[in-house]
């Protein structure tokens, strides 16, 4: 079977890397993300963000692949900002969402 994934190309699916318990593979399918997230104090209208953004497919296969770090798409020179530490944070968050674990 064919799965379609970002950037509309079509590629067959590998799963032997899944089926490894051991493996750092990350899992695609849905049902893997759906996971509780503890709230501190009144961290559940966050926790519901980041959960919203963790389903999104294209943010979530963009952050998860790493791109944004290869390709210079954190704007580190922000003063305003927190030099892509929010963003770094998430897609750790997503790895272990996503990780099947």
């Amino acid at each position: 079977p064919k799965s379609r994934i970002a950037g509309g190309i079509n590629k067959k699916k590998d799963t032997s890397e899944i089926s490894d318990p051991n493996s750092n593979a990350v899992c695609l399918f849905p049902s893997y993300g759906a996971t509780g997230l503890i709230n501190l104090g009144n961290t559940c209208y966050a926790n519901s963000g980041w959960q919203c953004m963790a389903y999104l497919p294209l943010l979530r296969a963009y952050l998860l692949s790493g791109q944004f770090k290869i390709n210079g798409d954190i704007n580190k020179d922000n003063p305003l900002g927190t030099g892509g530490k929010i963003l770094e944070e998430f897609s750790e968050l997503l790895h272990l969402m996503w990780s099947g674990k």
